[in-house]
């Protein structure tokens, strides 16, 4: 059986930035796909991570895995302070 990383399937564009579907974030964070798509809306309102996404098509979406690690730390972060 493989690791995770082995699953993931990443496009690579400038830099060495991976971004990844987001059938492969909910592999790695083992959320539901309603909790996925309620934290990416979130994370769209946010002009800090604007840029973390890549809409290659209608259905093919793509995140960029280091800046939605960065949002659920802050989101993390901001829950403990209150």
């Amino acid at each position: 059986m493989g690791t995770i990383a082995d699953t993931l399937v990443d496009i690579r564009i400038k830099n060495n930035d991976v971004y990844v579907q987001l059938k492969h974030i909910l592999k790695l964070y083992d959320i539901s796909r309603c909790t996925l798509w309620r934290l990416l809306n979130e994370m769209r309102l946010i002009p800090k991570y604007q840029k973390a996404f890549r809409d290659v098509s209608p259905q093919k979406k793509l995140v960029h895995l280091a800046s939605f690690e960065e949002f659920i730390k802050d989101k993390h972060k901001k829950y403990m302070r209150e």
